[in-house]
């Protein structure tokens, strides 16, 4: 019965982790720098707070700060170059180097996960 649950816990974070994706990207997709802006701060203060309450439940909020940032990735006009932790955006005359937080999160998240897995094993 225990197990059952746990399963189902599990399949109810992932498709709330994909709800927070995909509302992320419709939000980063609106191009308006405010409203991504919101979009990953709120995200990101939520994925502190809930994974101080129940740790599992920050993978939705981290689904929204990763949906927003593609999104604000999708809708630059500059070209930009996505590198590791950085984005240098190339307009007319100028080039702007941004480090982008979402990815610095998400590799700390993946890094954790996996040093969590081989202490497991």
């Amino acid at each position: 019965m225990e197990l059952k649950l746990q399963r189902e816990l599990r399949l109810m974070l992932i498709i709330l982790a994909a709800l927070g994706l995909v509302t992320g990207l419709i939000l980063g997709i609106s191009g308006i720098p405010m409203v991504i802006g919101l979009t990953i701060t709120i995200g990101f203060l939520l994925y502190i707070i809930s994974g101080l309450i129940y740790a599992n439940s920050r993978f939705i909020f981290l689904g929204l700060m990763i949906g927003g940032d593609i999104g604000s990735i999708l809708t630059l006009f500059s070209h930009p170059l996505i590198l590791p932790f950085l984005i240098i955006e190339r307009g007319s005359g100028h080039v702007s180097i941004d480090i982008d937080f979402v990815q610095i999160i998400v590799f700390a998240e993946i890094i954790y996960q996996i040093i969590k897995y081989l202490k497991r094993r």
